[in-house]
């Protein structure tokens, strides 16, 4: 019944859902602006919240809508209203249905394509962070050679300092002249300790 392919975007923008057509025929034609009160009074007592397509793209262009899901409950409302209003198996109440199911599978692809957007932009920010954890730890790196290099200067300065510091091997005239040049020696001061 209907044509080749419905009409669809990728927005969530009710003119998705209006542009659909079957047959060549545009399914949201009555949907668009409601009928008036003189035309149809009976529809105003029976339904409690009219709603059209008119309504709902002013709502959108003065930002009324908070959330999708507001936008939602308005579009819903207004296929409630057509199936509430008119006879199931007419044109009007299965045009509702088809419209209604467009909306939805439109709301559907709109919530994967945000989810795997918002997917993309966390693994982007996974990454960013992988970047700066890496170079924080090529900072931390180079902190620590500089310790290292650092440390080992100190390390060969204390090395010089026990040198200096360290107790001059006393002479005695008893000693013989063999036995003072092995206490003044490195490797007999090394062995030693």
């Amino acid at each position: 019944m209907l044509s080749s392919s419905i009409k669809t975007g990728v927005s969530s923008h009710p003119d998705d859902v209006i542009s659909c057509s079957a047959s060549g025929r545009q399914l949201s034609e009555v949907f668009i602006q409601l009928p008036s009160r003189k035309e149809l009074p009976e529809y105003y007592e029976l339904i409690r919240k009219p709603v059209d397509f008119r309504k709902i793209k002013e709502k959108i262009r003065g930002h009324h809508y908070r959330s999708m899901g507001d936008l939602e409950r308005d579009v819903m409302l207004l296929f409630q209203n057509a199936q509430t209003f008119n006879l199931e198996g007419s044109l009007i109440y299965e045009d509702s249905i088809v419209l209604q199911s467009v909306f939805t599978s439109l709301r559907q692809k709109i919530e994967k394509e945000e989810e795997s957007e918002g997917e993309e932009s966390e693994e982007e920010e996974d990454d960013l962070e992988e970047g700066s954890e890496s170079e924080s730890r090529s900072v931390k790196r180079k902190i620590r050679l500089g310790k290292k290099d650092k440390s080992g200067d100190r390390g060969k300065g204390r090395s010089r300092r026990t040198g200096r510091n360290r107790a001059k091997p006393v002479v005695s005239d008893d000693d013989s002249e063999d036995e003072q040049e092995e206490e003044r020696s490195p490797s007999a001061t090394d062995e030693e300790s």
